[in-house]
């Protein structure tokens, strides 16, 4: 990327000259990454904070649940995936866009962003009590 070296979080895509189906990186984050809208993405990735990963297809999540009080609920027939954090709007539309190629817990109390940034500060599989509230 050229320019600037602050993060872009619109959701608008990068309309730089270029060959049109080449993958271009619009979205930066330290706890998501997303190719932009012109790249295929299969799968999301989860990273938990103590190194364990789940792998979602896109095409198994029935639905995305946002609460604009800081949380997003991502629910397959597996698994229920809770995410909790700041400023997650962009996330809520990257995974409705499917564009999200992984995301990744900061634990607040390794959170020293700025207010402005996107921060998924908690990242945990819902258990069958919690999903029956």
């Amino acid at each position: 990327m050229g320019g600037s070296e602050a993060e872009d979080l619109s959701l608008e895509p990068d309309l730089t000259e270029g060959d049109e189906n080449e993958p271009v990186e619009n979205v930066r984050s330290e706890c998501f990454f997303s190719p932009g809208r012109r790249r295929f993405v299969p799968f999301l990735e989860i990273r938990f904070y103590d190194g364990d990963s789940l792998g979602l297809r896109y095409t198994h999540i029935d639905a995305i649940l946002f609460n604009k009080g800081g949380s997003i609920t991502i629910i397959s027939p597996l698994y229920r995936v809770k995410l909790e954090g700041r400023n997650l709007g962009v996330v809520y539309l990257r995974l409705l866009g499917e564009s999200i190629q992984w995301l990744k817990e900061l634990p607040a109390e390794l959170d020293k962003l700025d207010a402005g940034a996107v921060v998924i500060n908690s990242i945990r599989l819902m258990t069958d009590d919690e999903i029956r509230e």
